[in-house]
């Protein structure tokens, strides 16, 4: 199976991922320091569902430790049912409905250095927001 590359919008979305939930594991609560390794960009949907790859409204994204990511991937019932819990049956169908959209996908494909702005932009924006104080879990603007 080919690797997906990892682009820059790739890089600056997961920040944007991880920064939002404050370095924190969303399933254990293990916070890490900024910039650690051991917290990832865990997608619901694949990276190759570009209409959805980039997505966090409703979010197909979340901050997972090492393990808790393995742990999701290798038990997609249970990542369903902790996504269901988490974001709700409505943002589910929400989010099922844009992964369908084909033409976001092709356009966010085509946009890639657009998207990249975007959350590093965002990205300088949570930073600022953590800096004047506020906490827990921020929203950051999706790029669609």
């Amino acid at each position: 199976m080919a690797t997906i590359k990892v682009t820059q919008a790739d890089k600056w979305f997961s920040r944007c991922i991880r920064e939002a939930a404050n370095w924190t594991c969303e399933v254990c609560n293990t916070q890490y320091p900024e910039g650690a390794q051991g917290l990832q960009c865990s997608h619901y949907f694949g990276r190759r569902n570009y209409s959805v790859r980039f997505c966090n409204a409703p979010p197909n994204c979340f901050a997972h430790c090492y393990y808790c990511h393995m742990l999701m991937g290798a038990n997609p019932y249970d990542f369903n049912h902790w996504v269901t819990e988490t974001i709700g049956e409505g943002a589910l169908e929400i989010l099922i409905d844009k992964r369908n959209d084909i033409d976001a996908g092709k356009l966010i494909k085509k946009n890639l250095k657009d998207v990249a702005n975007h959350y590093k932009l965002e990205y300088e924006g949570l930073q600022a927001r953590r800096a004047g104080g506020d906490s827990g879990i921020l929203t950051f603007t999706c790029f669609l």
